[in-house]
């Protein structure tokens, strides 16, 4: 009687979960791609900013 209530709980668990995923319906549909990184005609894509120099634990930066 015992392993009856426990799988007649289990079941019971599962569909109730099953039942709070259908309620909440279909999640967002996700985003477009975006570019990353891309230049336009006449623009530059990248830029040089400065220089880090490592030399053990000492650090020179440059820019």
């Amino acid at each position: 009687m015992k392993r009856y209530f426990v799988v007649g709980a289990a079941l019971v668990c599962i569909l109730l979960v099953f039942t709070a995923l259908v309620a909440t319906g279909q999640p967002a549909a996700a985003a477009g791609p975006i570019e990353v990184a891309t230049a336009g005609g006449g623009v530059n894509a990248v830029e040089f900013v400065g220089r880090v120099d490592q030399d053990g634990g000492n650090f020179v930066s440059y820019g």
